[in-house]
């Protein structure tokens, strides 16, 4: 980004800045669904609770995906 920045790309700065912000909220959520991993211990049990929880998940497309 710091080159975006020194040419004044505007553009591509709002671009890289959306592509971080992702990254970030995505990084989360692996880091959520770690920690409930971590907290079945293995138990086949909560493991199925889990499964199920994250297969009801909705994907939202990318802002571009749904402008198409």
């Amino acid at each position: 980004m710091d080159i975006a920045h020194e040419v004044k790309d505007y553009a591509a700065i709002s671009m890289l800045q959306w592509f971080v912000n992702e990254q970030i909220e995505e990084e989360s959520s692996f880091r959520d669904i770690l920690d409930k991993l971590k907290l079945t211990g293995g138990d086949v049990n909560y493991l199925m609770v889990l499964d199920g929880e994250l297969g009801q998940r909705v994907r939202t497309p990318p802002q571009s995906e749904t402008n198409e």
